[in-house]
């Protein structure tokens, strides 16, 4: 998977206890960030104890809470959320207010959950562009600013966004503004003494927040574009300790800032510090002035400028270096205890002693994601494979780990596909041997040294390197008999090899199909491949849509036809007389293995198929379609089983030999194991809970949901992490 560059937001607080060390540490991975998403929002608590880290995606609509004590350990995790937008801790810090792409909800700190949401019914849902700013104006009332941008109500007019002041409550809701439909609201913020809301967009604007009245002030123009006058509008805002002036950094004057006199409501007037860059932190007087802020400079090797001021007036500078970090887009002070935490271009946050200048903690943006899961073939063990893209010196890629599938517990871990094997590679596939002595695993970089890798399955000791010239693979499968074994690449070709034994031994296979390219196709691949259990005939599903069925004694064509879109899912019936495929575009197929004729369409479109099994009684089949996994009654073809949602889109699913279990690996880089016949979840595998010795090994330490379903813990280190998972997580007693 390809990641884009990323933006991150960061919140202004203060406030985080001091760290001893000066030595670099890394801590253990913080968001798993999945396909297109970004760190949205960062925020400390009032009291500096906490961090809340939130994260968006806008093509998934998917989000993640993280909660981060004060020894910068994850203590709790919301998963199943929309895209985060903005967040907002309470003046006590016991409650976040979330703004998402739905709309607004309350996390309770001390319950570690959602306590209270809303969302806005009366608008269509297709069209609602969720809530974008999130501020608590008291213990109960919290402003928000509905959906920005040009979204279009029923009626195919441009919807105007609001804010708003939502008492979470009683859940009542009183509107205090209508915009216009292009408005961009940049910042809200509460005056210390609760009674004044200031919001600036198009300007700047107060709310009495007794009365509800409001006072704009005259927006500022400067002559910056071929003398035609633009509007400046603060980018940030803040109060004066004493509530009566505000002040705000200028958006298109990044060394400019605005003061208002909030108790006149009149324009004060607008100053200029001199120097490079504009501020990331400051802090005012009871006049209004910057006492001090924190500027940057630089941007490989940063400088971080921390100023001290009187009536604009340098006093004193200390100038802070951060190296071979790349820039950084936003940054968090706490002069009281004389540290800084960075936000950097790949996601990053990396924590600085200001004395000292020297980085102190990293926490890894994480850009992981479990890709593969497998049981043993005695159905005691789980292997789960992660991906992993690499932007930083910091980051370990391609982790295996091993579960007891029984006890829902981490047996042992390691970095089987690392930076110096191949750029950019995580595991893409893990496969145990039938025989249960040898675990393949592939990585998923688009710079392999290694096609395959062989292990001892006991062990995890590397036992070969296996290079193959035909491409990266995308795919790999066994036969049920265990001695023939097939792979598919993203050069779209299927190889094969008649045993096993020949591809340890670095022999090459015994024939190779090449599939039709698709006009245009970027990354043209194999999405499934699949053996009949007599060992006859080989299933491959190609990009684009061609799906192939090979002889596999020599590799010729038999049947080809085209499904419109690729099937990326596909299972044989145990007498080899029937097959079932799944396509990414949710449709679901069962087809006749002697004459390829199809019988019957069993879905037709929904979430995108990404992987299939058939239980061994071959009473149902397992379909992982986006987040959901389904089972359909083979005879009637009808949904039976709806599994526990899964955090995020699922990737792959394996049925344990005995099959009465069922485990999935998603994009959260959890991994889950199910009761196949209830759909009920029994264990959960949480990526972001494992800790790293000195030699990169996985740690003991994993999150576990116990068999009553009731609540999920973490043990380890003294540490408890909170995982929510759907509906089902309670609070730790």
């Amino acid at each position: 998977m390809k990641y884009f560059k990323w933006f991150f937001v960061l919140t202004l607080a203060l406030g985080i206890e001091t760290i001893a060390s000066a030595q670099a540490v890394v801590l253990q991975n913080g968001h798993n960030l999945f396909y297109r998403s970004a760190i949205s929002a960062v925020q400390f608590s009032p009291d500096g104890r906490w961090l809340a880290s939130a994260t968006r995606n806008e093509f998934l609509n998917a989000g993640q809470l993280l909660i981060w004590n004060y020894q910068k350990r994850v203590w709790a995790r919301e998963d199943s959320l929309p895209s985060i937008q903005d967040l907002d801790w309470s003046s006590d810090g016991h409650f976040l207010a979330l703004a998402d792409d739905e709309g607004a909800k309350i996390w309770s700190r001390d319950h570690a959950k959602i306590i209270a949401a809303t969302t806005w019914n009366d608008q269509d849902a297709s069209t609602f562009d969720g809530v974008a700013k999130v501020k608590f104006l008291d213990d109960h009332r919290v402003a928000v600013v509905l959906g920005e941008g040009n979204k279009k109500d029923l009626s195919d007019k441009p919807r105007a966004p609001t804010l708003q002041i939502w008492d979470w409550k009683s859940n009542t809701k009183t509107i205090l503004k209508t915009f216009a439909s292009n408005t961009y609201v940049q910042v809200l913020a509460v005056s210390p003494d609760r009674k004044t809301l200031a919001m600036s967009s198009d300007g700047v604007e107060i709310f009495d927040l007794a009365n509800g009245k409001s006072r704009s002030f005259k927006p500022m123009t400067a002559n910056l574009y071929n003398g035609k006058s633009v509007v400046m509008t603060p980018r940030d805002l803040k109060f004066s300790p004493n509530s009566r002036f505000l002040v705000g950094f200028l958006e298109l004057e990044f060394s400019s800032y605005a003061t208002f006199d909030v108790a006149a409501g009149e324009f004060k007037s607008v100053r200029k510090i001199a120097g490079h860059r504009f501020s990331r932190a400051y802090n005012l007087d009871n006049d209004g002035n910057i006492s001090w802020m924190m500027r940057q400079e630089g941007e490989n090797d940063i400088s971080f400028l921390v100023e001290h001021l009187q009536n604009d007036k340098l006093i004193s500078r200390v100038r802070r270096v951060a190296r071979h970090l790349g820039l950084s887009y936003q940054t968090v002070v706490d002069l009281q205890n004389q540290q800084f935490v960075a936000i950097v271009n790949n996601g990053d946050l990396c924590w600085f002693d200001a004395t000292t200048g020297l980085q102190t903690h990293v926490s890894p943006a994480a850009t992981q994601w479990a890709n593969a899961v497998a049981f043993s073939p005695d159905g005691a063990r789980l292997v789960v494979g992660y991906g992993a893209e690499l932007e930083s010196e910091y980051r370990t890629v391609g982790d295996l780990a091993i579960f007891d599938a029984r006890k829902g517990a981490l047996v042992q871990g390691i970095v089987a596909h690392s930076y110096s094997d191949a750029i950019y590679t995580g595991v893409g596939s893990v496969a145990f041997s039938p025989d249960g002595k040898h675990l393949i695993t592939t990585g998923d970089g688009y710079y392999d040294k290694h096609g395959l890798r062989v292990l001892d399955a006991h062990t995890l000791r590397l036992l070969r390197d296996i290079s193959l010239p035909n491409g990266r693979i995308s795919e790999m499968t066994f036969s049920r008999a265990g001695k023939s074994f097939a792979i598919g690449t993203h050069n779209l070709e299927v190889l094969f090899w008649k045993d096993f034994s020949r591809v340890r031994t670095g022999i090459k296979p015994d024939w190779v199909y090449k599939g039709s390219p698709r006009p245009f196709s970027d990354d043209p691949l194999v999405y499934s491949v699949e053996i009949s259990p007599d060992g006859k005939t080989v299933l491959a599903g190609f990009d684009g849509g061609q799906t192939a069925i090979l002889n596999a004694r020599n590799g010729s064509l038999i049947h080809k036809w085209f499904e419109g879109s690729s099937v990326s899912g596909a299972v044989f019936s145990n007498d080899s007389q029937t097959f079932w495929t799944g396509n990414d575009k949710g449709t679901v197929k069962e087809w006749s293995a002697k004459t390829y004729a199809l019988r019957r369409t069993i879905q037709k479109n929904g979430d995108a198929c990404n992987d299939m099994a058939l239980s061994r009684d071959q009473q149902h089949l397992y379909v992982a379609l986006g987040k959901a996994i389904v089972a359909f009654n083979i005879q009637t073809g009808r949904r039976e089983i709806v599994f526990d949602a899964a955090p995020q889109q699922i990737n792959a699913l394996a049925i344990a030999p005995d099959g009465k279990t069922l485990a999935s690996a998603d994009e959260f880089g959890t991994a889950q194991i199910y009761d196949a016949k209830t759909g009920k979840r029994t264990h959960v595998f949480n990526r972001t809970s494992w800790e790293r010795d000195k030699n990169s090994f996985l740690t003991t330490r994993t999150v576990t949901q116990m068999p009553n379903g009731k609540f999920v813990i973490s043990q380890g280190n003294q540490d408890a992490i909170l995982q929510r998972v759907g509906d089902l997580m309670k609070p730790l007693p």
